[in-house]
């Protein structure tokens, strides 16, 4: 559909200005949860649980905070260390919001533990790329809606798989991909497709070189696995292999791990 109304530069420089300054928090809708009645005020609250806690995870955990249409009530990490912080932001910014003490966040390390609870209406998965089919598909079957963030799969097979789970499970899932999603990106793409920058000749793509520009066999040494950090289940459906810092850094660490650089765990 063409954009019928005149685009000038002041025009164009204000939208761009308003829509950048608009954080990207996912838009997800569901249906309430049984267990909440008319009558109660907090009716149009969706449950949600954070599951992966690292650095993408720790920002969706305070956009979702800052939702008013949601209330986190559980976290959920394999690394202890980042799992009590996450659940010690949680409480802390809803004591802080009501002026009264709030430790109403659950912390489990096991995210099968919390999804299956009637009290959720949504699961969050801030996970390695290997794990986001599995654990999609067992909140689907459990009943929940999902935002899951990319690559949503690595596979086309895995793609169908979890398309089918979600229509079969009649459920709702989003996923993230800041460049489709964010206000600023989609009116871009709507000046380019209506013809305002003219007719496209050319287009020209640059990766980033920040990471391997493609996945790798894992090649890493092993090293001793932290008390905190449970191994086995970060690797879960990936093959077995030792722990090394690199693939699941500790607290310590502010930044992106590089699994993604290798195959078993990124594409």
């Amino acid at each position: 559909m063409k954009i019928s109304l005149s685009i000038n530069r002041r025009h164009f420089i204000q939208q761009m200005g308003l829509l950048t300054g608009v954080a990207a928090v996912p838009n997800i809708l569901s249906a309430q949860s049984s267990s909440k009645t008319q009558a109660d005020p907090a009716n149009d609250r969706l449950n949600a649980v954070v599951v992966g806690l690292g650095k993408q995870g720790s920002g969706l955990l305070y956009g979702f905070l800052r939702s008013s249409g949601v209330q986190v009530i559980a976290v959920c990490d394999v690394d202890r260390e980042k799992l009590v912080r996450a659940q010690s932001q949680v409480n802390d910014y809803y004591a802080q919001k009501s002026g009264r003490s709030y430790k109403g966040c659950r912390a489990v390390v096991d995210y099968r533990e919390i999804i299956s609870s009637d009290e959720v209406d949504i699961v969050v998965f801030a996970t390695p790329d290997h794990w986001h089919v599995q654990q999609s598909i067992e909140a689907a079957r459990a009943g929940k809606d999902i935002y899951c963030e990319k690559p949503l799969t690595l596979t086309i097979a895995e793609a169908r798989s979890l398309v089918n789970e979600i229509r079969r499970n009649e459920r709702i899932l989003q996923t993230g991909s800041m460049q489709r999603s964010m206000g600023h990106f989609r009116f871009a793409c709507e000046l380019v497709r209506n013809g305002y920058i003219g007719d496209v000749k050319k287009v020209r793509v640059s990766i980033r070189t920040g990471f391997i520009s493609h996945p790798i066999i894992c090649d890493l040494a092993a090293e001793k696995v932290p008390a905190e950090l449970d191994w086995d289940l970060w690797l879960g459906p990936a093959p077995e292999r030792p722990y090394n810092a690199i693939l699941a850094p500790p607290i310590a660490f502010d930044g992106f791990p590089a699994w993604r650089d290798y195959r078993d765990y990124s594409g």
